[in-house]
């Protein structure tokens, strides 16, 4: 048997019943990532463009820390310190995320030079080769390239940075190759 094919309105109900699980700012932030996915702009005339992006303070934590005062701005080596950022990836991205929202002065895109500051800032190793990071970061798809040596925060990136890291495993990194063993055939006997 095939399923028939939903109409707007079915699938409509399904996306609303979905929803109907979340309080409204959820209910929009889900809203407008899916709207991000699917390249769509200017959703309910901009409604979607004025929610608050998840900060840090927003992700429930599982470690009983002080409570600080959380309306105060994190410089940028606190914050990468926080998350915790194992590859060269997860690292420009958390980058983005912070320049986009928790630094004092606040920018939409980073470039290379952002992160070798950053790089400097925090006390990392410097990366070899910075411009290849972001491309590969982009690869990946926690960025997206706005203009040449500029890149921008995705709705992916976004929920990596905000909901995965720091994570206690190391499930976030990325998986290693295994290395391919090659079995010798076995030489014949030969027998007179």
């Amino acid at each position: 048997m095939t399923e028939e094919k939903k109409d707007i309105y079915d699938i409509l109900r399904d996306i609303v019943d979905l929803l109907k699980g979340l309080n409204e700012e959820e209910r929009i932030r889900v809203m407008r990532w899916a709207s991000e996915m699917l390249n769509i702009k200017n959703v309910t005339q901009g409604v979607l463009q004025n929610v608050k992006p998840i900060t840090t303070q927003d992700v429930p934590t599982t470690q009983n820390a002080p409570q600080t005062n959380q309306q105060t701005s994190l410089d940028i080596k606190s914050f990468i310190q926080s998350k915790n950022p194992i590859s060269d990836s997860h690292f420009a991205t958390t980058v983005a995320y912070y320049y986009q929202f928790e630094a004092p002065e606040k920018k939409d895109a980073i470039s290379k030079d952002d992160l070798v500051e950053a790089t400097r800032l925090v006390g990392r190793k410097r990366l070899g080769r910075p411009d290849q990071t972001l491309v590969n970061t982009t690869k990946v798809g926690y960025l997206d390239n706005v203009s040449r040596g500029l890149y921008k925060l995705n709705s992916v990136g976004e929920n990596l940075v905000a909901m995965v890291l720091p994570s206690a495993d190391k499930t976030t990194t990325s998986p290693k190759r295994k290395k391919s063993i090659q079995v010798k055939p076995k030489k014949k006997k030969t027998g007179k």
